[in-house]
């Protein structure tokens, strides 16, 4: 999305920290307009989120792929370090999520006001709802449909019901207390 968004935009999410640092939460976007004494009213403002069991295997499967890439630049060393240790542990993605090794923050910490009370965004969509949700989102910025006419698919996690078979119900019972308003919240 941010690729295909920063042909049109004014401000440009970027790597790092800083204000438009990607991955910021909306809070502290929100907080950047009123420091600009821009009006928050006036944008647009929506997210692509996936199912929390989905999120959480892919943060898995992303841990292993980086640890077998040898990375040089000095920014991602820690990390591909910390990827090589995980993978040396040889856990299954059951034995991962157990023993917290895959565990991260619940997409809601991007999407709730600090007091956690309410969204703080227009329009909250579902990453498997994007071919349809994506065209509405285009109309309403003016932008052109053809832009958009094939958003390819990547990184793609197994259906919801595989997880019966690559999860104990411990570990499914455990992911669902922990995202539990993500489960709420973005209705999975």
């Amino acid at each position: 999305m941010r690729h295909l968004l920063n042909k049109h935009s004014d401000i440009f999410s970027k790597k790092g920290q800083g204000d438009f640092a990607h991955h910021t939460t909306s809070q502290k976007l929100k907080d950047v307009f009123t420091k600009n004494n821009w009006n928050w009213d006036d944008y647009l403002k929506f997210t692509v989120v996936r199912h929390p069991i989905s999120r959480i295997y892919s943060i898995y499967k992303y841990r292993l792929r980086v640890a077998s890439k040898p990375h040089m630049k000095k920014h991602v060393i820690q990390f591909y370090k910390s990827c090589i240790r995980f993978k040396h542990l040889n856990l299954t993605f059951d034995d991962a999520v157990l023993s917290d090794k895959v565990i991260i923050p619940p997409q809601t910490n991007w999407i709730l006001s600090s007091d956690q009370s309410m969204s703080l965004l227009d329009k909250i969509i579902k990453i498997e709802h994007i071919a349809d949700e994506i065209p509405g989102i285009w109309n309403q910025l003016g932008l052109p449909l053809q832009e958009i006419s094939s958003i390819p698919v990547i990184n793609a996690s197994p259906s919801e019901k595989s997880w019966e078979s690559l999860l104990s119900v411990e570990a499914i019972d455990k992911l669902k207390n922990i995202y539990k308003k993500d489960f709420e919240l973005l209705n999975y």
